[in-house]
């Protein structure tokens, strides 16, 4: 399972991060420092469209889901606030094999600025934080009701610019990556134009992403927190 592989990115990219040089085009991007992160942990997210990762590559762009969860967990040489992460995807197709079940890899995000909610570190729980990579929501949108319903996440400052006029982290890399997030499974082409438009005016580019398949996912073995 493709799931080692992340294994062994960690392992590799174990080190401590080195600040990216950013391209002089590039605005400057900020996590958002008000996310209700109750709200945001209360159910699933779905991918709908990702940048790849290093530990992660097209192949694994399936069914990918993310539930997050407050399970008491803890990192080394860290007190503050550490969130269970249960990444899920298939592999080739949609319903391909799955490449983390809930009883699998359990990733930390830990909340290093209680004033910045947005700004999350992620990485294995046995790592200490300044091997975690960057993971910082950068554009939310709750409906009526004040629920999340879309959300914009970026692996830290976008520091390559693109032919489109906006940035991008760098693709491949261990800390980087861009995704749109939607609370239904198969996001409404309105909701997938909103976040879109989100990322764009923040200086973001699109160039580097890519669809993620979810209609007809399963999610078999996946945890799964409803809506």
């Amino acid at each position: 399972m493709r799931v080692l592989h992340f294994l062994a990115a960690s392992a590799v990219g174990a080190l401590p991060l080195v600040k990216p040089v950013v391209a002089d085009d590039c605005k400057t991007v900020t996590p958002l420092s008000d996310v209700d992160l109750t709200e945001f942990l209360r159910a699933t997210w779905y991918t709908q469209q990702q940048q790849v990762v290093k530990f992660q590559s097209t192949d694994d762009l399936y069914c990918v889901a993310a539930t997050y969860a407050l399970e008491n967990r803890t990192v080394p040489f860290f007190d503050g606030l550490v969130i269970s992460v249960y990444n899920y995807a298939t592999e080739d197709e949609v319903n391909g094999e799955p490449q983390n079940t809930a009883d699998g890899m359990v990733l930390c995000a830990r909340l290093e600025d209680a004033n910045i909610t947005g700004k999350l570190a992620v990485s294995p729980c046995w790592l200490p934080n300044i091997a975690a990579a960057p993971y910082w929501i950068v554009a939310i949108h709750a409906d009526d009701d004040g629920k999340y319903d879309w959300a914009v996440i970026s692996g830290g400052q976008p520091t390559e610019l693109q032919d489109d006029g906006g940035c991008t982290t760098s693709t491949g890399s261990y800390a980087g990556g861009l995704w749109i997030f939607s609370r239904d499974p198969v996001a409404s082409n309105q909701t997938l134009a909103d976040a879109q438009a989100a990322a764009v005016d923040l200086g973001i580019s699109l160039a580097e992403l890519n669809d993620v398949p979810q209609d007809g996912c399963t999610y078999d073995g996946a945890l799964i927190k409803p809506n």
